[in-house]
């Protein structure tokens, strides 16, 4: 094989696997992009969800003690 033949087959080799790893790494961005967003939107509902139970349990104990919410919350 000649030089430049083989040095063709190495450049479309080099060029054919950027274009692989660039096409992957773009797809594999967009696919944790989205889980991050998902898990994301979940922790937003599990402490929110959380929040309330916390001051509802704060009140209660606040309550058996006598003390109300300060004026600020």
């Amino acid at each position: 094989m000649s030089p430049t033949l083989e040095r063709a087959r190495s450049l479309y080799g080099a060029a054919a696997q950027k274009l692989i790893k660039f096409t992957i790494v773009a797809d594999h961005l967009k696919i944790l992009t989205v889980r991050q967003d998902e898990l994301l939107q979940q922790l937003a509902r599990l402490t929110k969800g959380g929040f309330a139970k916390a001051q509802e349990e704060w009140e209660k104990s606040g309550v058996a003690w006598g003390a109300s919410l300060p004026s600020f919350l």
